[in-house]
């Protein structure tokens, strides 16, 4: 099988990354949608809070959930989220995530544990997107 180039393989972690976005947007709207009736101005600062606790503990489901379900509101109302405003947080998690990295990366046994299983979940897009591309309308 004829290796994928640098330009599929980017896309197909774009693609796969919209998906998760769609996925927890789903998700959002099963609970309710929550946050429907708020203001904007309250949905991005909700957005700017979650971001910032997420960069404090970015493992944690709860602060992933919260800051997914700004995320989602922001999407549905097609408004972008203020990214400028929430620089010194994006780049507290980044630290937070190099660090994270690090600290694995001295166990090969869980890094290769983790990247299995990211690599396995990449795949199992892969192959429903390819069954989807043949599915009859």
């Amino acid at each position: 099988m004829e290796r994928e180039s640098d330009e599929e393989h980017e896309k197909l972690l774009l693609d796969y990354l919209a998906e998760m976005d769609l996925e927890a947007t789903r998700r959002y709207m099963a609970r309710g949608r929550q946050l429907a009736g708020a203001s904007l101005a309250v949905v991005e600062e909700g957005w700017l809070d979650g971001l910032a606790a997420l960069a404090d503990d970015p493992g944690n489901p709860a602060r992933q959930d919260r800051f997914d379900d700004y995320a989602a509101e922001l999407r549905l109302r097609g408004v972008e989220p203020p990214f400028e405003r929430g620089r010194g947080s994006f780049e507290r998690l980044i630290e937070t995530n190099d660090r994270a990295l690090a600290e694995m990366r001295k166990e090969p046994a869980r890094e290769q544990a983790v990247n299995a299983a990211l690599d396995e979940d990449v795949k199992r897009f892969e192959r429903e997107r390819a069954r989807e591309r043949v599915r009859p309308n």
